[in-house]
């Protein structure tokens, strides 16, 4: 890469190419002209030094990976009228917080905050179908909260898959959860669904799911908090769903009609063939 410590983009150009700054690891500032409409591939990608890039408003594309391992790089803008940002364009990177998904926004590729550890906070999916198909968003990233905004009918692969996720919001519109949409998320407390029970239960079941379900799940007429309540996001109490299939017969469940015993007490299952208790995940009893 060239060494070079700062870069003002020539008002000329429309367009940065690809690998145009790649690997200038000295590189700390960038200012990027109004007439910009596309940031090519890898176009400033391990620049590691780089913390300050201004976002003109007329970009309209960001290709892949342009910002990749950009370690320095802690906030970005998003300017409103950017109707692309490619496959991982801040993978790797700085960012301690997500920008704000800006208005006009057309299309979204995979892994755009993947492996971001300095990300925290809050994480949340595009809208509609670019939430649909936004595979590995947040993938071994830091966030602790999860946001599927509504409209958004599929939540994909390794979209959460952080493993210091402890809250998780679910609009209505969800009707499909992929098996590692959650993958490695073991400290989920508190799942705020905003269908119903039964709802709920008509979403195919998936490893994800499961993993959901293991937690505090909050649906609209079900240990719901009241509109305009602020959830709890510390309680380490969470639910266990716990069934049993006969593994001769490979029938899944058993009947109904069965008891559990934990902590010293014995619960009854009645007309159902599972059963659902609330335990603490920092002392959990013996079942």
């Amino acid at each position: 890469g060239l060494d070079v410590t700062s870069v003002k983009i020539p008002e000329s150009w429309t367009t940065i190419p690809d690998k145009t700054f790649q690997y200038c690891r000295n590189l700390t500032s960038v200012t990027i002209p109004a007439g910009i409409k596309e940031i090519g591939e890898y176009s400033f990608a391990y620049c590691s030094a780089l913390s300050s890039v201004s976002s003109p408003a007329g970009l309209e594309w960001i290709g892949n990976r342009a910002f990749m391992e950009c370690t320095s790089l802690t906030q970005v803008t998003l300017p409103d009228g950017l109707r692309k940002l490619s496959d991982g364009v801040f993978l790797a990177s700085g960012l301690t917080s997500q920008p704000a998904w800006p208005s006009g926004l057309e299309e979204v590729g995979s892994s755009i905050y993947a492996m971001c550890q300095g990300l925290t906070g809050t994480g949340t999916l595009p809208g509609g179908a670019m939430g649909d198909n936004a595979s590995s968003m947040f993938d071994d990233s830091y966030i602790s909260k999860a946001v599927v905004p509504d409209g958004v009918t599929h939540i994909p692969n390794y979209a959460f898959s952080s493993s210091k996720l402890t809250f998780v919001y679910i609009p209505a519109s969800v009707t499909t959860i992929d098996n590692y949409a959650f993958s490695g998320c073991r400290k989920i407390a508190h799942v705020y669904y905003e269908g119903s029970e039964e709802d709920w239960e008509k979403i195919p079941g998936s490893t994800s799911k499961q993993t959901l379900s293991n937690a505090n799940l909050h649906c609209l007429g079900f240990n719901h908090p009241p509109t305009g309540e602020k959830p709890v996001y510390e309680s380490t109490t969470v639910k266990r769903t716990i069934r049993i299939f006969d593994p001769d017969n490979r029938v899944y469940p058993v009947p109904t009609g069965f008891t559990v015993e934990a902590g010293g007490e014995t619960y009854d299952t009645g007309d159902k063939n599972y059963i659902t208790l609330e335990i603490d995940k920092e002392n959990p009893p013996d079942v």
